[in-house]
C-alpha cells in the first residue's frame, strides 16, 4: 500500500483484525539502482506480507517521510529502507523499540534483492512474526536479529539497527 503519511497506515486488516506487525518503506527518491531494486519488488513484498497479516506501507510524500524521521528519531544522515514495528506507527511512544534496516548497506544489487526477499519471506514463519510481535524491548529485538542470523541473513550485512523510538 502507498500512504502519504502515518495517519493513513492501516491498523487493521480487511477482516478487522489488528496486524501482527508493520513494515514501513521510506524511499530516498534518489533513483539509485538499490532503491529502484526495492521499489520494483513492491507488489511482490506487499502480496507476501499481506498474506501473513503484516502491513506493508510505503510513505510517499516528503512531509510524511519527514514526520516519520522526526517521530522515530532517525535523522542521522542515512535514509532507512524499512522500519519494522510491533504496533501501528501512530501508537508508538517514548522508548518503544523498532528495527531500522538501512538501504545503503548493500554493496551488490543481486545480494540486495536476495536478502530483501529472504527477509520478506521470513514473515511467513510464525515463530519469526511472534518474535517481532512480542518484542517489547531492545533485548527482545536483539533476539529477532539473532533469529535472522541463525537463518543465514546477516543483520550486520543488511544494516539493521535496533533502537528505542523517541529517545
Amino acid at each position: 500500500m502507498w500512504a502519504a503519511h502515518l495517519q493513513q497506515v492501516f491498523t487493521e486488516n480487511p477482516q478487522e483484525q489488528e496486524y501482527d506487525c508493520w513494515v514501513l518503506l521510506l524511499r530516498h527518491g534518489s533513483g539509485t539502482k538499490k532503491e529502484e531494486a526495492v521499489r520494483a519488488k513492491h507488489e511482490d513484498i506487499d502480496k507476501i506480507l499481506t498474506a501473513q497479516n503484516v502491513n506493508y506501507t510505503e510513505i510517499t510524500t516528503h512531509r510524511g517521510k519527514q514526520t516519520v524521521y522526526d517521530k522515530f528519531n532517525c535523522m542521522y544522515g542515512k535514509h532507512p529502507l524499512f522500519l519494522i514495528l510491533n504496533k501501528n506507527p501512530v501508537a508508538y511512544g517514548i522508548g518503544d523499540p523498532l528495527m531500522i534496516i538501512e538501504w545503503g548497506k548493500w554493496t551488490d544489487i543481486e545480494n540486495l534483492k536476495d536478502d530483501l526477499m529472504a527477509l520478506v519471506n521470513f514473515f511467513s514463519n510464525k515463530k519469526f512474526r511472534k518474535s517481532v510481535v512480542d518484542a517489547k524491548n531492545p533485548g527482545m529485538w536483539k533476539r529477532v536479529g539473532d533469529f535472522l542470523e541463525d537463518h543465514g541473513i546477516s543483520v550486520f550485512k543488511i544494516g539493521a539497527t535496533i533502537v528505542a523510538a523517541l529517545t
